[in-house]
């Protein structure tokens, strides 16, 4: 076999197991060439995008994306979307997400004017009059995914200037996914990420295209958290601690007692913001309550 000729894939298997999704493609999430498309099929006819239409079932993913992620809407030159179906959502999230420009089958792409029942873009304030569409394809054979990814803007000169190779995973805005009775399994909004969730994996690192949640966020939530309960602990007693007015209550090492309530931790012991507010409001209340006592009797 020559170095440029294809692998044939037999059915018994006698050409061995086809390589794994990481030989297959370019692990980055940026799109740069495949290193390996061996399962690239063969230039057929323009099929307007046929490919997808004719895979069973609806979209099981769906992602939004514009060019300028710090842009409002009113000024996005373009906005796109993809469609992604699948029909194990929750594989793709445990080996990635990974597409590149080796998994487009050109001849399946196409421009035509605005199709309303394909676009879900939150209505964008400005027009748009033209579709791009491109088709893509997992490279992995059996494939598990087929997208259709569709870029709307108010003219052709738009979309005919796009290339996908200088895509990256910051241009997301929204992504949500379902499961096979079209429950919702995974969202992610740029601007509401109070919500974002994974129902199947929760804080589990996603790879490749899924924007969230990834390895180096949780790494620096860590960080934070880390470092917030250190500064926390060696607080000087000027910042975040003070010294007992009835000297000797305190929450110094040694100085709980068993039922949790502070105990006598010698001259000098602090207690914590926290507990520093409980006991001026413990005061407080008690000051207010023996007021009343003492109106209460001269009334009487």
């Amino acid at each position: 076999m020559s170095a440029t000729s294809k692998p044939q894939i037999e059915c018994d298997g006698s050409q061995g197991l086809p390589p794994t999704y990481g030989e297959a493609v370019d692990n980055k999430t940026t799109n740069q060439s495949a290193a390996v498309i061996q399962f690239q099929p063969a230039p057929g006819p323009a099929g307007n995008g046929r490919l997808f239409l004719n895979e069973p079932g609806g979209a099981s993913i769906t992602f939004h994306f514009v060019p300028e992620p710090g842009m409002d809407d009113q000024h996005q030159p373009w906005f796109g979307q993809m469609d992604v179906k699948c029909c194990d959502v929750p594989l793709l999230m445990r080996e990635g997400f990974h597409w590149t420009t080796a998994n487009v089958i050109r001849e399946e792409g196409f421009v035509d004017r605005i199709i309303p029942e394909l676009i879900n873009l939150g209505k964008p304030n400005h027009t748009c009059t033209i579709t791009r569409v491109w088709i893509l394809r997992d490279l992995q054979q059996p494939s598990r995914w087929t997208a259709r990814l569709q870029v709307h803007a108010p003219n052709t000169e738009v979309v005919s200037g796009i290339r996908l190779d200088n895509w990256t995973i910051d241009m997301i805005r929204s992504v949500r996914a379902y499961g096979l009775s079209k429950k919702s399994i995974y969202e992610f909004n740029v601007s509401r990420t109070r919500y974002h969730f994974n129902s199947i994996y929760d804080d589990m690192p996603l790879k490749g295209w899924w924007p969230w949640p990834k390895e180096d966020s949780l790494a620096t939530k860590r960080g934070m958290f880390i470092a917030d309960m250190a500064r926390f602990r060696s607080a000087s007693p000027q910042d975040d601690q003070h010294h007992d007015l009835e000297g000797g209550w305190g929450t110094g090492i040694g100085g709980r007692g068993p039922s949790g309530w502070p105990g006598r931790g010698g001259e000098g012991a602090t207690v914590s913001p926290l507990e520093r507010l409980y006991l001026e409001f413990f005061l407080k209340a008690i000051a207010l309550f023996s007021i009343f006592f003492t109106l209460s009797k001269l009334v009487s």
